[in-house]
């Protein structure tokens, strides 16, 4: 047969299997929509995905009912399955006009709360977009008629309610949205405040939120609280006097306070320090359960003495020419308040910071995390005069080492700066800062209304995860801190990241047999696909071996080999203000 009679036949075969060519065409799918949360007026999105035809392809959108009836009717169900989305446009549903179109992005002004993308081959799946998305509740316990905060995106929209239910198998409790002072002013979107109702039965709630969008498909489980009975056990406050210290600034009170301490430990308490100025050359270990409370920070002062400035020491991490040991040590569920706290002991644990949360145990290397941590309403004087020069405390008056959680530093004021390493959940509220530099590498954490005078440092912040940092103030600062740096206020993404390209993949998966990566590496990172198949889409790592990351929640869109891929420490889901 000639090669032009076979080459006309093989056509003719292929021309009846595929008379117009879109047997190979693929139905769209939505891989990623950014932004999609409510109330960004007149910004673009972006809808990132595969099988968008430039020629073809169409934007649907839809929002379905949602008055209050309907949000309070199907807040009574919540707690099981939610409600599927109509797989096609039901009635009602328009089309959009779309700014352009590519084979992997679309860019458009979206409307309504479903969104579909059509080509000649069908539909793609639903996607939800502007309700509400929930990321922390401020707490997970809270009594009867408390306050507490809950931060996302979408969570505000204009001219509309924002509701919160607490649902647990015997109740639906709808919780009271509290309006703050400032919000007649400037309504914060993504920061809301809500009470736990004074006659809510006692008990494990889960909470669900909504923005009043996307009717019964709008609700979102944001976490959950436990509401406790408002009636507090009598707190056992222990008074340092009655131990022997005395206060007058003259003597060592350190074995009285110890033993206050000690005493404290057996059941859980306060340690009381009454108006006076409390000198010790030991470090103050406070043990799990225990406080420190003074009378006021005016009024109330706790000295670190017998530090020999011109002496070197070594500490459990410090290098050779550490300075003298902390004044406090805070380990697990411990608190420090009212106080003034200044100087260094020369007797102690550490060497890093004027106070220090380690774990009561230490571990090589470390792993162990520090839990629920408060220091408020103190004064803390983390400057002191070397003969090898100022201020060797001039960055660290606190140090709270990696992977703690729940840190509460509110309304101090500091001379000298604070160190959070990698902190999960840090409310920094309303502090004064003089003179040092604030370091804080935090997820899930509220960094508002600080108050930075006198700096000869900057205020440095690495926000890996859903925070948001809002209304602070820098005074009289003077750039100095790094030598090709002129920045102040300066938000760091440096960290660690992987490259590479997608060997296999699952919905929870993706595997790299190219790498080697060190199991537990990547924790907590973000795993981003950059290109190919999936583009656009970001989850965070629950765990990974040496080649496989294993995902907090599953891709839209699966990958593939031609998808490239980076992991690492990077900002997801921030904001500042």
């Amino acid at each position: 047969m000639p090669a032009r009679t076979r080459n006309a036949l093989w056509l003719w075969l292929l021309g009846l299997a595929l008379p117009t060519g879109l047997a190979l065409a693929q139905k769209p799918e939505i891989s990623n929509v950014f932004p999609d949360f409510a109330d960004l007026r007149g910004i673009p999105h972006v809808i990132t995905g595969e099988s968008f035809d430039p020629a073809k392809t169409e934007v649907w959108y839809w929002s379905p009912p949602s008055d209050e009836a309907v949000i309070k009717e199907s807040a009574q169900t919540l707690g099981g399955a939610l409600p599927s989305l109509p797989a096609e446009p039901p009635k009602g549903a328009r089309r959009l006009a779309t700014l352009d179109v590519e084979k992997q992005v679309i860019v458009a002004q979206l409307q309504g709360e479903v969104i579909w993308v059509k080509n000649p081959a069908g539909w793609s799946a639903p996607c939800l977009i502007n309700v509400a998305k929930p990321f922390w509740i401020s707490d997970t316990k809270a009594p009867q008629g408390e306050m507490l905060h809950l931060y996302g995106f979408g969570l505000r929209v204009r001219y509309k309610n924002f509701h919160v239910v607490l649902k647990n198998e015997r109740a639906t409790v709808f919780a009271p949205v509290i309006r703050m002072a400032r919000e007649e002013r400037v309504a914060d979107p993504r920061l809301v405040y809500f009470g736990v109702p004074p006659d809510t039965a006692p008990g494990r709630y889960d909470v669900y939120v909504h923005n009043s969008l996307g009717g019964e498909f709008g609700w979102r489980k944001a976490g959950t609280v436990e509401a406790l009975p408002r009636q507090k056990p009598a707190e056992k406050i222990l008074d340092v006097r009655q131990f022997g210290a005395k206060g007058e600034g003259l003597g060592n009170d350190a074995q009285a306070i110890k033993e206050a301490v000690s005493a404290a430990q057996k059941d859980g308490g306060v340690v009381f320090f009454p108006p006076g100025t409390y000198k010790t050359d030991e470090t103050i270990l406070v043990p799990s359960g225990v406080s420190l409370r003074g009378a006021s920070a005016e009024n109330t002062v706790i000295e670190g003495i017998g530090y020999d400035p011109h002496a070197n020491r070594r500490a459990w991490f410090t290098g050779r020419h550490a300075p003298g040991a902390p004044v406090v040590r805070l380990s697990d569920h411990t608190a420090v308040e009212s106080l003034t706290i200044r100087g260094a002991t020369s007797k102690g644990r550490g060497g890093v910071a004027l106070i220090e949360a380690v774990p009561a145990e230490l571990k090589f290397p470390a792993t162990a995390e520090v839990t629920d941590l408060a220091i408020r309403r103190c004064r803390l004087h983390a400057q002191e005069d070397m003969s090898t020069g100022w201020a060797p405390y001039a960055n660290r008056a606190v140090y709270v080492g990696p992977r703690s959680q729940r840190v509460r530093f509110i309304s101090n004021e500091v001379f000298g700066g604070v160190d959070f390493r990698e902190i999960r959940r840090l409310d920094m509220i309303d502090n004064r800062f003089h003179g040092g530099n604030v370091h804080a590498s935090a997820y899930d954490s509220l960094v508002d209304a600080n108050f930075f005078v006198d700096s000869p440092t900057r205020f440095l912040v690495y926000p890996r995860r859903h925070c948001h940092i809002r209304f602070n103030e820098v005074h009289q600062a003077h750039r100095s801190s790094w030598e090709n740096a002129e920045e102040i206020f300066l938000v760091h993404g440096g960290g660690r990241k992987s490259f590479g390209l997608v060997t296999s993949a699952s919905p929870t998966t993706l595997a790299d047999k190219g790498q080697s990566w060190k199991p537990g590496f990547y924790k907590d990172a973000t795993a981003l696909i950059i290109s190919g198949r999936g583009f656009g889409q970001y989850r965070t790592v629950a765990d990974n071996t040496a080649d496989t990351l294993t995902l907090e929640s599953p891709w839209r869109v699966v990958p593939d080999q031609t998808s490239e891929y980076v992991v690492g420490a990077m900002h997801v889901e921030n904001d500042a203000v």
